[in-house]
């Protein structure tokens, strides 16, 4: 079971710039998850927020008991909730979930993805992509976190 997972800085810094320092990670597993945001992305809120190493520690252990009890969109919100004004996750998600889905940010991608193809229907903007160009969906999320239409969401 493949995981998307798009967040964005929603630090002052970038705010004040007017830019959002976006990522993406298609990652394999539960686990591959579950280590992406216990270490990596702990470390892309600890710098956006300064976190000194006990601190670090604490959001660790908080993190970890979280991606133990919650998945999805609940993990996705919960996180969110701590890292209010530093790092915000905009996409968690099954990688299938994304090319079918009905949700603001799963509508907005394969609207664009559907507008960058030529193989998109006019009458079905959000149409879901099929499971064989789910890959070429992924290619396109680093296009769309800068210039598709999702900070709303």
């Amino acid at each position: 079971m493949a995981w998307v997972l798009c967040h964005i800085d929603d630090s002052f810094s970038h705010t004040m710039l007017l830019e959002r320092g976006s990522d993406y990670q298609q990652l394999d597993d539960d686990d591959a998850l579950h280590h992406y945001l216990q270490e990596d992305y702990l470390r892309l809120v600890a710098f956006a927020g300064e976190l000194d190493e006990d601190q670090q520690e604490s959001a660790r252990e908080r993190f970890e008991q979280l991606c133990d009890v919650l998945e999805g969109q609940a993990l996705a919100e919960a996180l969110n909730d701590l890292t209010v004004g530093l790092r915000r996750i905009v996409y968690l998600g099954q990688l299938r979930d994304l090319c079918e889905e009905s949700s603001p940010f799963a509508d907005a991608l394969r609207r664009y993805f559907w507008e960058e193809d030529d193989e998109g229907d006019e009458d079905d903007p959000t149409a879901p992509v099929p499971p064989e160009r789910a890959d070429d969906l992924v290619a396109t999320l680093e296009d769309f976190l800068v210039e598709g239409d999702y900070r709303h969401i």
